[in-house]
């Protein structure tokens, strides 16, 4: 069977048209060897230079070719050696570190190879070192920096020039040092901040209806519509303007049933006096011994309306409002009437002057400003508010300079006091348009420099003028406080400006500290 098989294959092979082609095996290569390619060229090259001497030899002699040869091996030395010094010129160090070189690293080939460590553990040792240096102050060489006036110096020709410019960068640094800060405020932008507010947890009291600074202390005191009086402590001392981070509610009294409409210090800010205009009696607070005395009306007085007072800058008088045309002065402490001052129509609002006990403002709803004198009774001018169809609040500035009058259109108007005694009808230095419903407060700062006012009828309706120019600050309040809810009664300024605060509607404060000024 199997010989069977072994002739159909042949004769399948010799009968087939298109037999296999068969090509020869290819040799398999020997592998690159860069070792042993030079070695075959060196013996190749080695049999040509031996077959060319010998030649040579025949032809020139030896001498010759020894001379060739020996020129050869010079250049060849002298080729060597400008090569070494050239690049030892170029590999020469720079800079060496001293420290480095003291201390080799412990994989150096010197060092037994079994204590060799790794470059990471190497760095972090000599970071070890060198810090530990550096706490006890002994800063290597390389880590030391030389200033720029002594490193900058290029000759003795410049050290001059370079001294010039050392001393205008170390001037320029802080102009604050060498250029005087101005006491005068800005025309357009306030620098403020928005505090805190000092209330919280005492807001259960209404509406506040007066808010006041202490004359001597820092001390925030704030009436409210229900009659509780509040005081909380606004910093820690006169010298240290920072907002008191902790607590800052002092005490509290409540006056049971009695509508609070007035409130001021007096005696020297040891005393308050809280009037309102529901009930026919006053009381007295005092804030050293904690004790309430309540006064009776004086006799002379109308049985309503008097609720809302002026207390003179010394704190020994008193003005009430009557119920009428009639504005009546009283010493505070005994009660004695001094004098009744009458005008031709209902009187709003009455200030006395921030100088005297003497002089006394008061806007009639005439539109008509009374300036009474109170030592000579008979002496008393008069003018008229530009504009006014219903005055609402006066103020005079501490200064005596500035006289702002508020109306129901939202007017203020400011004048020159001066100009005010020359004529009945004086034209205004300002007047203020920002508000578009009643002007409700007018508050001087301590050195007249700064206005406010606003309005209880409109949310955030209240402003800061820039007296000196007349210019109300874009920048107050700032433009995401627009946005809040509040409606402002009440303003004041500490005694040195350095706190702006407001009372609101619900209860609460916004207090600014106004970084012009530096002191309470």
């Amino acid at each position: 069977m199997e010989q069977e098989i072994q002739d159909w294959s042949a004769s399948r092979k010799r009968g087939s048209k298109n037999p296999r082609r068969t090509f020869p095996k290819k040799k398999k290569q020997a592998p690159y060897n860069e070792h042993v390619v030079k070695q075959e060229l060196k013996l190749k090259h080695g049999a040509i230079n031996v077959e060319e001497s010998s030649l040579t030899k025949k032809l020139f002699g030896g001498s010759f070719f020894k001379d060739f040869s020996d020129s050869d091996e010079d250049n060849k030395v002298e080729k060597e050696k400008t090569q070494d010094s050239e690049t030892s010129s170029i590999l020469k160090p720079v800079w060496q570190d001293d420290d480095e070189t003291e201390e080799a690293p412990e994989s150096r080939s010197s060092i037994n190879p079994s204590d060799a460590i790794s470059m990471k553990e190497y760095q972090k040792r000599r970071r070890e070192r060198n810090q530990k240096s550096a706490l006890i102050e002994n800063i290597p060489a390389w880590a030391t920096v030389k200033q720029a006036s002594e490193t900058n110096r290029l000759s003795p020709v410049d050290s001059d020039e370079e001294d010039i410019m050392d001393a205008f960068k170390e001037m320029t640094k802080s102009t604050s040092k060498y250029v005087a800060k101005s006491q005068l405020l800005p025309k357009t932008h306030l620098n403020f901040s928005k505090l805190k507010d000092i209330t919280i947890g005492h807001h259960g009291n209404g509406n506040l209806k007066v808010m006041k600074f202490h004359p001597h202390r820092p001390v925030l005191m704030t009436a409210s519509y229900h009659g509780k009086i509040a005081l909380f402590e606004v910093c820690k001392s006169l010298d240290d303007i920072t907002l008191k981070p902790e607590e800052n509610f002092l005490q509290e009294v409540a006056f049971d049933k009695y509508i609070i409409s007035s409130a001021d210090y007096y005696n020297n800010g040891n005393s308050i006096f809280i009037g309102s205009t529901r009930l026919p009696y006053f009381f007295s607070y005092d804030l050293i011994d904690g004790k309430v005395v309540q006064i009776p009306r004086p006799k002379v007085l109308p049985n309503y309306n008097y609720g809302k007072f002026a207390i003179s800058n010394s704190g020994e008088l008193i003005a009430f409002i009557g119920s009428s045309a009639h504005v009546y002065v009283f010493t505070l402490k005994t009660m004695e009437h001094l004098h009744t001052f009458c005008a031709a129509a209902n009187i709003v609002d009455v200030c006395f002057s921030p100088r005297d006990d003497h002089t006394i403002y008061a806007s009639a709803d005439n539109g008509t400003i009374y300036v009474w004198n109170l030592s000579m009774k008979g002496d008393h001018f008069t003018f008229t508010d530009e504009g006014c169809i219903h005055p609402t609040c006066l103020s005079v500035s501490p200064n005596e300079q500035f006289l702002a009058a508020g109306s129901n259109t939202g007017i203020v108007n400011i004048y020159d006091v001066n100009s005010t005694r020359q004529s009945q009808a004086p034209k205004p230095l300002y007047t203020i348009s920002n508000l578009t419903t009643s002007a409700s407060f007018l508050k001087f700062n301590h050195d007249s420099q700064a206005l406010a006012f606003g309005s209880l009828e409109k949310k955030m309706s209240a402003r800061l003028l820039q007296t000196r120019s007349g210019t109300v600050f874009q920048n107050f309040p700032a433009k995401q406080e627009m946005f809040e809810r509040d409606q402002i009664t009440c303003a004041d300024f500490s005694p040195h400006s350095g706190f702006l605060a407001f009372g609101t509607e619900a209860g609460t404060t916004r207090i600014y500290r106004l970084n012009h000024f530096d002191k309470y």
